[in-house]
């Protein structure tokens, strides 16, 4: 009996430590089970944020490129509206000056070539021994006898001798006259008159898109 008794006892013994051995297994499976839980938040949370800032970053990317395709549109629009003027101040002021030299071409002949005397005069400080080898005289239409004589006045005074002179038809001109004497050009045609007046505008457009 008394050994019934001690086996009974040792089994109790066992019994209550296999016992306390499934306690601590339980408790380490309950400590794992929250590390697992803890480490899935940790992942879902890093997750998340790696989310936010990629959603971030790609409506930063799609802001700038939506900002540089604007400028872009902006700039072919304003090179565009550039285009559109310059091309109707050159067709303008191509056609006005044709509409002038058939409207009274006699009349615009003489007043261009007054202009031309007038601004030989005035720019005889500038012309020099070696201007006056050769001198050119240009018009949309043949000069006038009287034109070519006041041009080699203004030269002969200029120089001191009368220079050589040759006169060419250039029908580029649209109308009136140039003189040109070595590297001195003096421009008093129509066609001289409307690109000042086109590099005018030009300058008068280029100021109001800077205002």
């Amino acid at each position: 009996r008394a050994k019934v008794e001690a086996d009974l006892s040792h089994a109790a013994e066992a019994r209550e430590r296999a016992e306390e051995r499934q306690r601590e297994w339980e408790a380490r499976d309950d400590q794992l089970a929250a590390l697992r839980d803890e480490a899935r938040r940790e992942a879902l949370d890093l997750a998340e944020r790696e989310r936010g800032r990629i959603l971030d970053r790609a409506r930063e990317d799609a802001s700038a490129e939506l900002t540089r395709a604007q400028q872009l549109l902006e700039s072919e629009r304003e090179a565009a509206e550039q285009w559109v003027r310059r091309a109707v101040w050159e067709r303008g002021t191509a056609l006005a000056g044709r509409m002038l030299q058939r409207l009274a071409p006699d009349r615009v002949d003489a007043i261009l070539g007054e202009r031309l005397v007038e601004a030989l005069e005035s720019s005889l400080g500038a012309l020099d021994e070696e201007d006056g080898l050769t001198v050119e005289l240009a018009g949309a239409a043949p000069p006038s006898a009287e034109l070519v004589s006041q041009v080699r006045e203004v030269m002969r005074r200029a120089l001191g001798h009368a220079p050589r002179l040759t006169t060419v038809e250039d029908p580029s001109l649209v109308g009136g006259y140039t003189v040109r004497a070595g590297h001195h050009v003096v421009d008093a045609s129509i066609a001289g008159q409307l690109a000042a007046f086109r590099e005018l505008a030009r300058e008068l457009d280029a100021e109001a898109l800077r205002d």
